[in-house]
């Protein structure tokens, strides 16, 4: 008689350790993607938005809150916009004290899929160093020139709120 091969049933613990170290690796591909994305997510809205504004505001001049709150009303014709395979940016508001709150969807991941800690601590380097050495011309110019805070809300697929980064206007360089 022939033997069928006997098929080995993998252990519970075995089971439970390759979904651990595939939600492990998933994690590690999604920081460094988070990382690579984040270059991007700077980038974006000033190069959109200097594209809409150099013609508009008067930089070298200071704003005032109708200036501020045209500017707003006009970012937010352009958006939802896709700055890459998974951020987008949903809306920018204008806050007191000079201040614009950028809201932004991480849009392939809920709030437990991500080290928030790690991305959070990532995007407020990444957020201040661009401001401090980017050169002074357009959008860039006019947020110092202007002395404008920077807010940016990041909030999972679902609408959760992920974490803040806030960027003081004394952190955005003059």
């Amino acid at each position: 008689m022939d033997k069928k091969p006997v098929k080995r049933q993998k252990s519970r613990k075995s089971t439970h350790r390759t979904k651990k170290s595939k939600s492990k690796v998933l994690e590690i591909i999604v920081i460094i993607a988070i990382v690579i994305v984040g270059i991007k997510i700077i980038s974006f809205p000033v190069g959109c938005i200097n594209a809409m504004f150099e013609h508009k505001l008067k930089i070298e001049r200071k704003a005032n809150s109708a200036d501020l709150s045209a500017m707003v009303k006009e970012i937010n014709l352009g958006l939802p916009v896709m700055v890459d395979d998974l951020t987008r940016i949903d809306s920018v508001s204008l806050l007191p004290s000079n201040t614009l709150k950028y809201s932004v969807t991480i849009i392939d991941y809920a709030k437990d899929e991500l080290n928030i800690k790690t991305f959070k601590e990532l995007k407020t380097k990444s957020l201040t160093a661009h401001f401090k050495e980017e050169p002074a011309k357009g959008y860039v110019k006019f947020i110092k020139n202007n002395n404008i805070s920077l807010v940016y809300q990041y909030n999972d697929k679902n609408g959760e709120e992920l974490f803040t980064v806030d960027i003081p206007a004394a952190q955005t360089g003059k």
